[in-house]
């Protein structure tokens, strides 16, 4: 199947950032991927349908610069096209790595300036361990929590889903450490495009669509 270069990293979790706040283009530039993304071009049946909303959506993951709207836009018109042909890869052996959340956009009351998300956050997914965690940097701030998932799938339907949840949080602040145990509702991503470094669900935690790109793994 073709695949369309339009912008991926390894599994080690990346340092600390030096975060200029002055700078938001800076920082858009240190959390962008440093190589091209690679996502199948079009759809599994060839439809154009998809091209334009896929190529919007890898814009915003390469640059945040897309305006939260088109994003959201664009996302609704893949989840309409999955409803129609599935856009969802090799589910779910094609989830295991590590994957950057990009964009958020939570349910009403939005607020645009914090859809995309501002700081470096990524989705650790072991699927034949059933692990996952989710690490937050944010200079010498770095926040982890780590838990369960598992994984429930109906082709017939399109669902593609992970279900996931949080059993400790490990905080670090320089040479300071903390650990403690958590007790979370567990929460759904339901997957409506999987494919290549592109994974694009909806989260059942906001109420919204989510948009991660991946940085390691396969």
């Amino acid at each position: 199947m073709a695949c369309t270069t339009l912008t991926r990293q390894s599994r080690t979790l990346p340092t600390a950032p030096v975060v200029a706040a002055h700078n938001g283009r800076a920082i858009r530039s240190r959390l962008a991927p440093k190589q091209p993304l690679r996502v199948q071009a079009a759809s599994s049946t060839g439809s154009l349908d998809t091209a334009a909303p896929l190529s919007t959506v890898l814009r915003a993951a390469e640059t945040k610069d897309v305006p939260p709207e088109q994003v959201v836009a664009a996302l609704e018109q893949l989840e309409a096209e999955h409803a129609k042909s599935s856009l969802v890869e090799g589910f779910p052996a094609a989830l295991d790595g590590t994957w950057r959340l990009v964009f958020a956009s939570p349910g009403p009351p939005v607020i645009k300036a914090w859809q995309y998300i501002p700081v470096i956050e990524d989705a650790v997914i072991d699927v034949k361990a059933g692990t996952i965690s989710l690490v937050g940097v944010l200079g010498p701030l770095r926040n982890s929590f780590s838990g369960k998932c598992r994984f429930e799938s109906d082709p017939a339907t399109g669902a593609y889903n992970m279900v996931f949840g949080w059993s400790s949080l490990e905080t670090t602040l320089f040479s300071w450490r903390s650990v403690r145990e958590l007790t979370f509702k567990e929460k759904t991503y339901s997957f409506f495009t999987l494919q290549g470094d592109l994974a694009l669900s909806n989260s059942s935690a906001t109420g919204g669509k989510t948009l991660m790109y991946r940085v390691g793994g396969q």
